[in-house]
């Protein structure tokens, strides 16, 4: 979660855990880290930290650095203990917004045991951001990975 949509949206992070999803932090303001020094990354990943335990009343139990990109030594001790869930291998590029039928063959393409799909709900610079075509592939994406014999969790 991006700490900053968490305090426009608290409700919305409220359903997120009440549904039973992981939390994960996701840096306060979508920066990227390895441009930035240690002392903006303890206070990106501190401010999400707060926002999302306020919002929620969980504790971060995930981390994924913006773009996936974190050089290991600026990641505070914290971040790297929780679980990372995604890398650059996961990803599907749905932020290009390519369509729905191709990011749904993009999972697809992806799909394995234990693969952790990377899709965005929102545009990590812009919490209003238009991601209707990862939405509207989504009931595909899943139809697809049942029919192969994946199941979902968190």
């Amino acid at each position: 979660m991006v700490g900053d949509h968490v305090r426009r949206f608290p409700a919305l992070a409220r359903r997120v855990v009440s549904e039973g999803h992981m939390v994960g932090n996701h840096t306060h303001n979508h920066v990227k880290l390895h441009l930035a020094a240690p002392s903006r990354i303890r206070a990106q990943l501190d401010v999400a930290h707060a926002a999302i335990e306020w919002a929620t009343g969980q504790t971060p139990r995930a981390f994924r650095a913006p773009h996936g990109i974190a050089v290991c030594f600026s990641v505070p001790r914290r971040e790297t203990a929780a679980t990372p869930f995604s890398d650059g291998r996961s990803a599907v590029f749905d932020t290009a917004r390519p369509g729905v039928e191709e990011i749904r063959r993009r999972v697809r393409k992806r799909l394995r045991p234990g693969a952790i799909v990377l899709l965005h709900d929102g545009d990590g610079y812009d919490p209003e951001g238009d991601r209707m075509q990862t939405a509207k592939a989504l009931p595909g994406i899943i139809e697809d990975a049942q029919a192969a014999g994946y199941g979902f969790g968190s």
